[in-house]
This record gives structure tokens, C-alpha cells and sequence, in this order.
């Protein structure tokens, strides 16, 4: 049976992989040669000697390689079969085809190996089996097995893995998340944060979605924009470019746009070298070396990007206004293409645009920033991040198909992490004075006062000693500012968002003087709280900007950047 021991991957095969005589020839059962056998070379030239008829039964790619009814009647080849996979995938998926003890296999990379090889030589019955063994392994590591479920198209296994996660496992990472896109993410976290556990899993937990290409979205655009798409169009006919075009871009829908490389090729390096070649070589027939003409010779160039995108790129190269991108759905479609097209003053110049929907859309401008690579966005946009809560509740937002799930999950990190740094300067009040005036020996009101009878847990200050503070400040200031700074980790959530519901006297303990019954106390109570808010968001500020996001795809290749206002 396949066992499930725990133990360490290795690149090497294992150590009967290879005869200690022979150390080129797999061992037994792969190392006798008879008159019905293939000789397999792994990638680190590795001899297996395997029976053709067991791998014919067992594979359809060998089945039709060897070409006969009866494959045992076929000589050996004298020159062995040169494949890629490593010796000790080799020797894993043949024991598993051949009438012999089935090998350990301990990990989920072992497994991983094994059915990538089983796919790829349509082996059906140690595909099965690697299957099974990766929904046993998933009792341990079901965040993992739910990304390379979902990421390999099996959404039975992928939904019986998210069932598998917890409350307490559910924010791991794994490197798997990495092939995963954020949105398939966001609705695995809505299980547990959206009110859902019980629940059976939405459909885009378990099941991949499929998206139109990048840029190609005519059924999308309002009437108002198809008739700015016409209008742009009609600029770019050949009559309009007046005998000035030498080129013809062809769009995914249909539409062609006449053009002038030595404009276009100033903005993209890219389009600048398809546009290499404008007219048909004099003496060669239309279609030629696959490449398409006018009926006057002009080179045509076919894009993925539909009329709509084409139209709003030619408005930024040529002379005149910019176009109106609205809303981020827009933008996310120009942005894209301008980038694939290496169009650097353009991706600068719709870099501000985004800049400017931060507040309505901080997330899409995250994902998009992300996307494209802009670092300084992205930047910003975790930044505003900040002040919205970053629980998945509600539907996947649109641009979270551009990144992946590691994506988002850096940033939930981050906010994390940022609200935990927020929520420290409250928790520990050592960098807080002992008075609200150096110059004066008196303390706080909601330490000093004498008259308040309740007191809260002991806090200590800046000078080492433990003090008590009254109970209306601890209940009516300090705890409403950590459950803002704990879903909302900036400066602006310190100060209350609304009314400010403050306590009469005898409430909580508050004596007459601290609820502002007496002019005199009133003022001094309340001038000394807008002192502490004013000393609080300094330390807010100063901690959340301590807190670093790593950025992009790879943890381990950017580093990370600290945030500054």
C-alpha cells in the first residue's frame, strides 16, 4: 500500500533506485534486460529497463509509441528512450504498474511528481491513486491541496479541501497560492468572514473561472462609450489620415485603424517593431510569409485588444484631448494594454488616474497597480487600504482576476499587521507621560483624580510606575479607539468617527468634576483628551509606517518597502 510516513523530499532517487554495481541502471525490477523490454533514460541518465506489454496496459502514450497488438513480439531498442522526469519519479510510477510492494511515498511534492508524469504518459490508474493519496494528505495541509486542486481543474477534490480548512489554519501561507487567483481566495475566506461557516462553498471556491481575453470586451461597453469608440474611429479611417497612414492595426473585432509608424513607434518599442515591414516587398504574392496587405500594400497588424481599448491608446498618442476613462473597469482594459505594449507615457500618465480613484476603489486600484507592476500605486493604494475593513464579505471585486491569491494575502497581512502595531500603543502606555504639561507636576485627570470612584486594570507610564486609571476612561476613550484602530489601523479612526457618547456623572464611577457638571473641570477633561488623541496618532502614524509590505509576486525578490506620508 502507499504509506504516508513523514519524510523529508529529495531530489536524489531513493537509495534502491540505483544498483550499486551498475550505477547508471535502475534496480531491480528495472535492471534485467529480455527480449520484451524498453529502455527508459531518466533526466539524470538513469537506464530502467521496463516491460512493454505492463507499460503499453498501463499508458495510452506508450500503447500507441509501440505500435503492435502484441508488444512482446517487438525486438529491444538498442537506444533507450530519452524523457525528463527524474529517476526516482520514474521508479515510483513503474513499482506502481508492476506486480511488486508499492514504494513509500511521504510528501505531497513526491505525489505532485508522480501525477504530473502519470498525466503526461495517460496513466489512469496511478493518476487514481496519486489522487487519492494527495485527499488523504489534505487532513494536514488542506489550505495547500485546496490551491493545487483548485489550480489543476478539480473541483470535487478543490471543495472537499476548502471543508478541511479552520478558523485557525485558514490564514496560513503557502506557496501554492501563488497559482491561485485572489478572487477563488477571497470566496474561500467568505466561508469563515461572510457570515457563512456551515455552509456548503460557493462555486468559485472549488471551480476555476474562465475570463475573455485581456482587452477584448465589446459586449461591455454603454451606448455612451460605443459612440466615443465610433467617434475616435472615424479620426483613424483612411480617409480621415489623408494618404499620411503607411499601416493598418486590426483589431480583435473587426475594426481596422490606419496608422503612422513613425508616431506609433515613438510610444511602443513593441507595435514599433511589428510595424517593422509597412509595404508589401515589390514581386511577392498577398499573404506571403504569413503576413497580411491592403489592397494598396499597406501592412496590416492584428491585436488581441478590441476597437474600444485601440481607440482609447490612439487618443493618448495623437494630438488632442485624453480620453474620459471613468470608472476602474476602463481603466483596468487601457492600463493593461498600454503596459503589454511597453507605452511608458501613457502607463505614467493613467498611473495619476488611478492615483485619483483611490478612495472609491482602494482594492481594484491595488489589484490593478499589482498587476501592471506599479510599484508606487500599489504603495498607495495598501496605504488607503487601511481604512476600509479588509474582511471578505461581499462579492469578489472585478480586478482580483489579475492577481493572485499570495497577492491579496500580503496584503491582509499587512492590514494585520498594521492594526497589531495600532493596537500596541494603546495596550502598552510606557511611551505615554506621566503629566500633560512638563512643566507641571500635576498627572492626567483620569489618573490623578481622587473623586472618581472606579478604577480600571493598572497601566504603566513612562517613568516605570503602575497606575489606575478610572474606569469612565478606559470603558468611554481607550476601548471604543481600539476596536476602530482594530479593523481600521489610521490616524483618522483614533478620533471618533460619530457622536461622541459621553457618560453623566456617576456613571462608571465618574465623579461631577470629570463629566463636566463644573465649567472648570469639563474644560480641563476635554483638553487633556484631545492632548492624548494628538499624542496617540503620532504613535499610530509612527508604527504603522514601521510595518513593511512585501510586494509583487515573489515574497522573497522585492523585499519590501516601508510607507511614508
Amino acid at each position: 500500500m502507499v504509506g504516508t510516513p513523514s519524510q523529508p523530499d529529495s531530489e536524489q532517487p531513493p537509495p534502491h533506485a540505483l544498483s550499486s554495481l551498475a550505477p547508471n541502471v535502475a534496480a531491480a525490477p528495472f535492471d534485467r534486460v529480455t527480449y520484451d523490454t524498453l529502455a527508459i533514460c531518466s533526466s539524470d541518465k538513469v537506464l530502467f529497463h521496463v516491460r512493454k506489454g505492463i507499460l503499453a496496459e498501463a499508458s495510452g502514450v506508450f500503447e500507441e509509441m509501440f505500435g503492435a497488438p502484441n508488444p512482446s513480439a517487438v525486438p529491444p531498442d538498442e537506444i533507450p528512450v530519452q524523457l525528463q522526469e527524474r529517476p526516482c519519479v520514474f521508479d515510483r510510477l513503474f513499482r506502481i504498474c508492476y506486480p511488486v510492494p508499492d514504494p513509500t511515498i511521504s510528501t505531497i511534492q513526491d505525489t505532485l511528481g508522480i501525477l504530473d508524469a502519470a498525466e503526461m504518459y495517460m496513466m489512469p490508474y496511478p493518476a487514481e491513486r496519486m489522487l487519492r493519496l494527495l485527499a488523504r494528505l489534505a487532513q494536514k495541509e488542506p489550505l495547500r491541496l485546496w490551491a493545487i486542486f483548485y489550480s489543476r481543474g478539480l473541483p470535487e477534490e478543490a471543495r472537499r479541501a476548502a471543508l478541511l480548512l479552520t478558523a485557525a489554519n485558514k490564514d496560513d501561507y503557502v506557496e501554492e497560492l501563488e497559482i491561485v487567483d485572489a478572487g477563488a481566495y477571497w470566496a474561500l475566506m467568505r466561508l469563515f468572514e461572510g457570515g457563512r461557516t456551515g455552509e456548503p462553498p460557493a462555486k468559485e471556491v472549488y471551480e476555476r473561472r474562465t475570463a475573455p481575453p485581456t482587452g477584448c470586451h465589446p459586449a461591455s461597453d454603454s451606448e455612451a462609450a460605443s459612440r466615443i469608440t465610433r467617434r475616435i474611429f472615424h479620426s483613424f479611417t483612411k480617409r480621415a489620415m489623408g494618404g499620411t497612414a503607411d499601416a493598418v492595426i486590426r483589431t480583435c473585432d473587426g475594426e481596422s485603424f490606419y496608422v503612422e509608424t513613425a508616431i506609433l513607434g515613438r510610444w511602443s518599442p513593441v507595435l514599433r517593431n511589428r510595424l517593422a515591414e509597412t509595404r508589401r516587398p515589390e514581386g511577392s504574392a498577398r499573404g506571403e510569409d504569413d503576413r497580411e496587405y491592403d489592397e494598396d500594400g499597406m501592412r496590416i497588424v492584428s491585436v488581441e485588444e478590441d476597437s474600444w481599448v485601440m481607440a482609447r491608446l490612439l487618443r493618448f498618442i495623437y494630438p488632442g484631448k485624453d480620453p474620459r476613462l471613468d470608472s476602474l473597469d476602463l481603466m483596468e482594459r487601457t492600463l493593461l494594454a498600454a503596459v503589454k505594449y511597453k507605452m511608458t507615457d501613457i502607463v505614467e500618465s493613467m498611473s495619476k488616474k488611478l492615483l485619483d480613484s483611490l478612495d472609491s476603489d482602494p482594492l481594484g486600484v491595488y489589484a490593478l497597480a499589482t498587476a501592471c507592476k506599479l510599484r508606487t500605486v500599489a504603495k498607495a493604494a495598501a496605504l488607503t487600504c487601511l481604512s476600509i475593513e479588509l474582511t471578505c464579505t461581499g462579492p469578489i471585486p472585478m480586478s482580483f482576476g489579475l492577481i493572485t491569491a499570495g497577492n491579496f494575502h500580503r496584503l491582509r497581512h499587512y492590514h494585520q499587521r498594521c492594526a497589531e502595531a495600532a493596537l500596541s500603543v494603546l495596550t502598552d502606555l510606557r511611551w505615554f507621560p506621566v503629566t500633560p504639561d512638563h512643566r507641571s507636576k500635576e498627572e492626567w485627570v483620569w489618573f490623578g483624580c481622587t473623586l472618581c470612584r472606579k478604577r480600571s486594570e493598572p497601566a504603566v507610564l513612562s517613568d516605570g510606575v503602575e497606575r489606575r486609571p478610572s474606569l469612565w476612561w478606559y470603558r468611554r476613550v481607550l476601548q471604543p479607539m481600539a476596536q476602530r484602530l482594530r479593523t481600521r489601523p489610521r490616524r483618522e479612526y483614533v478620533n471618533h468617527g460619530g457622536k461622541q457618547e459621553w457618560p453623566r456623572a456617576s456613571e462608571d464611577g465618574m465623579c461631577r468634576r470629570c463629566s463636566g457638571v463644573t465649567s472648570a473641570g469639563g474644560r480641563e477633561v476635554s483638553m487633556q483628551l484631545a492632548l492624548f488623541r494628538e499624542l496617540v496618532i503620532l504613535r499610530v502614524d509612527r508604527a504603522v509606517d514601521a510595518v513593511a509590505l512585501v510586494y509583487l509576486q515573489n515574497p522573497n525578490a522585492m523585499g519590501g518597502w516601508r510607507g511614508r506620508r
